[in-house]
């Protein structure tokens, strides 16, 4: 345990007591952890059977000297700073579990590791190991994880690998394969997960994969696969085809979203031309804006999102979401709120931010053709500027705009000058056909469990256009050109908490109302729109509260705790509401995404200053 200890940099093991006694920071967590059986020879004989040194920062290489521990089963040295190469050493014990996800270990996967028949998981995930995957690695009778997402692989998935028919989990994204994806898919009969974004594939997807009953996430976003959409692509529960060269041959798949099939970008057509995706072509130009902040009109963006979701926000655009967080430890999350007020100009577009395990892509329509600034707004909210383990982090992904690299490995803190600033970065693009395209992709890099298990991926605040051009004044369609069009992600909650309802007011009233009746209105739609049922009023209630006969209940909001019980509560309804939707018809999912609490003027309600009711109007 010297010789490992030193080879690994780990400076604080007390040889002074018996590492299997667990005393003296021999085991002082779960990521900090030397396990022992000691039930050998009549429980006089004590064994090392797991090492879990994880997010401890360690510099050294990995230990050859493992293969001196005849009984350990698990080796896991996550998210720590180790270099390196794989020892094949290894490959002689009969370890269960390894893990080395988030290092810098490089050279290739030793084939001695085929030798480890025990092995149920492989995790070598974001380091920089490269060459071809060794085929001794499909004689692994055991195997249920085989992660290898971003590092350098190279050339095809060995035809050995056939014989994997116990896996059920396998990532193999943002490496440099080659080749077609293998026929023999279909004889992993057990498999859950099949995720190989940006892995380097092409030709056709495999007819085979329709046999995976257990298949429940599909995610073959930003390859080269081509050939027909097959016809069983929506069996698994999240599929993500986005961004890639197939046929679309029926009109039902002119589609950005088909139940809960991810097209957005899939077919030829849609890649090779920057006007209208096929998907948006029915999409209509209203005219509603949420908040203006100088001459800036911003759309809502704070719909929940999904792993694999195409959904239209506002008025004037639509967006594309791809990846899962698979080792988050908690609901899906995919906006993220700041706990603490920004003390910054604007701060209220920095509050809230959208988030994307992979790639996030805004897609803006109804556009004059001509040049525009494109303004991106960037605030990093989910680490901390201080000397706690949340300070770690790293968030690095790529910017496109019109489907061009414009923004390689960009790092939100860096270019801001820290946690918790604000950083706009602008470019210029042409619009020819009336759309413009954003897109944000994560291609691996920076840390991916810091403070929590998958931080990773795009986080965006707000996006502006700006003109470089005179608009027209009026669109044919009856929208305003001279409009800079904007999105931002913005919550209303904390708008109440923070005394700042009236920014909901729709401005065509100006100052035509009266402000106590109106802040009675929000705040009972408040209360009905809590999590708990029993923390609802009743309809009665509801009714002698606005006719003023009685006082509007206290509402206690608390954004102190950005995950608390509640908020917990509605995200893990929301994703039930989710899966449910999942399975709905293409119009169905869009018009869902179209419904907003802000109308223009084919508002739902007429608004008589003079009443105490509503009038409904006839459409």
């Amino acid at each position: 345990m010297k010789e490992i200890g030193k080879r690994l940099g780990k400076k604080d093991w007390d040889f002074n007591v018996d590492p299997c006694t667990g005393q003296r920071n021999w085991t002082s967590s779960v990521q900090n952890a030397v396990t022992c059986n000691c039930l050998f020879a009549n429980a006089t004989i004590c064994h090392v059977v797991s090492i879990v040194l994880k997010s401890q920062n360690l510099s050294g290489t990995l230990p050859s000297e493992l293969e001196r521990l005849p009984y350990l089963q698990e080796i896991d040295l996550t998210r720590n700073y180790l270099n390196g190469t794989i020892p094949p050493q290894w490959g002689s014990i009969n370890l269960v579990n390894i893990s080395i996800l988030g290092n810098r270990v490089t050279g290739p996967i030793p084939k001695e590791l085929g030798n480890i028949t025990t092995l149920k998981s492989l995790v070598v995930e974001f380091n920089q190991l490269s060459g071809e995957l060794p085929q001794q690695l499909g004689s692994l009778p055991q195997l249920e994880r085989l992660l290898l997402t971003s590092n350098y692989f190279t050339g095809n998935l060995p035809a050995t690998f056939a014989t994997l028919t116990t896996l059920k989990h396998i990532r193999l994204g943002d490496n440099q394969f080659s080749g077609t994806l293998p026929d023999f898919i279909q004889k992993w009969i057990n498999l859950e997960r099949l995720v190989m974004q940006g892995s380097g594939f092409s030709g056709p997807i495999p007819s085979g994969i329709s046999l995976l009953k257990n298949l429940t996430d599909l995610y073959l976003t930003g390859n080269r696969f081509n050939g027909p959409l097959p016809n069983w692509i929506d069996r698994p529960d999240y599929t993500d085809l986005s961004y890639n060269n197939l046929t679309i041959e029926k009109p039902e798949q002119l589609t950005c979203q088909q139940g809960s099939v991810n097209l957005f970008a899939s077919s030829l057509k849609g890649n090779n031309d920057l006007g209208m995706i096929p998907c948006l072509g029915n999409i209509n130009c209203p005219k509603r804006k949420l908040i203006s902040k100088g001459n800036i009109n911003y759309d809502d963006d704070s719909q929940e999102a999904g792993p694999a979701r195409f959904r239209r926000t506002g008025s004037n655009w639509v967006f594309s979401n791809t990846g899962h967080f698979f080792d988050s430890g908690r609901v899906d999350y995919y906006t993220w709120s700041n706990t603490t007020k920004l003390d910054m100009n604007n701060g209220e577009l920095y509050m809230d931010a959208r988030v994307s395990a992979l790639s996030l892509t805004y897609y803006a329509f109804c556009m004059g053709n001509g040049s525009y600034t494109i303004s991106l707004h960037f605030a990093e909210i989910m680490f901390t500027d201080d000397q706690t383990y949340s300070s770690l982090g790293r968030r690095i992904f790529d910017i496109y705009v019109q489907r061009k690299l414009v923004l390689k490995d960009f790092n939100i803190a860096k270019e801001a000058g820290g946690v918790g600033k604000a950083v706009i970065k602008n470019f210029t693009a042409t619009v020819n056909s009336s759309t413009l395209e954003i897109r944000l992709q994560w291609a691996g890099k920076g840390t991916t469990a810091i403070p929590f298990g998958s931080v990773h991926g795009p986080l965006i605040s707000a996006i502006s256009v700006h003109p470089d051009f005179t608009p027209q004044e009026e669109h044919k369609d009856g929208v305003p050109k001279h409009y800079v069009v904007g999105i931002v992600v913005i919550g209303v909650h904390v708008l109440r908490e923070e005394g700042d309802l009236m920014d909901l007011v729709d401005e065509r009233l100006g100052n035509d109302f009266k402000r106590e009746e109106v802040e009675v209105m929000i705040n009972v739609a408040l209360l009905c729109t809590q999590v708990s049922p029993m923390h609802r009023p009743t309809m009665a209630s509801v009714v002698c509260m606005l006719e003023g006969k009685t006082d509007v209940e206290e509402m206690v909001l608390d954004t102190s705790e950005v995950l608390d019980g509640k908020k917990l509560e509605m995200q893990q309804y929301y994703n039930m509401r989710e899966k449910n939707k999942s399975r709905a018809t293409p119009e169905e999912s869009i018009s869902m995404g179209e419904t907003s609490a802000f109308m223009s003027d084919t508002d739902l309600y007429s608004i008589n200053m003079d009443s105490s009711s509503l009038t409904k109007v006839n459409r």
